[in-house]
């Protein structure tokens, strides 16, 4: 689980990174008509693959933060089981 979530971390990252480059690109450099269009385009594409992913993100630390509950129960459970059966 860990290792999906620093995976989709780090998609995000990238994608960012490449959000942000195509945003330089678009303020500082003279494209021509076609161009720029091509470049807004995978900017807006990004820009949906980025909020897909944080959803996705955001999926994976709830599922993380369930499976913690359910190992603290199962921990707890273990040791009233321990402490019931040898100090008593």
């Amino acid at each position: 689980m860990f290792l999906q979530i620093e995976e989709v971390v780090k998609n995000i990252s990238t994608r960012e990174d490449r959000i942000e480059a195509i945003e330089k690109s678009l303020r500082l450099d003279e494209l021509n008509l076609d161009n720029r269009n091509d470049v807004e385009e995978e900017r807006v594409k990004l820009l949906k693959e980025v909020r897909k992913l944080k959803k996705d993100l955001q999926s994976l630390r709830l599922e993380n933060m369930k499976t913690m509950f359910v190992s603290l129960i199962f921990l707890s459970a273990g040791y009233v089981v321990y402490y019931y059966f040898y100090h008593c």
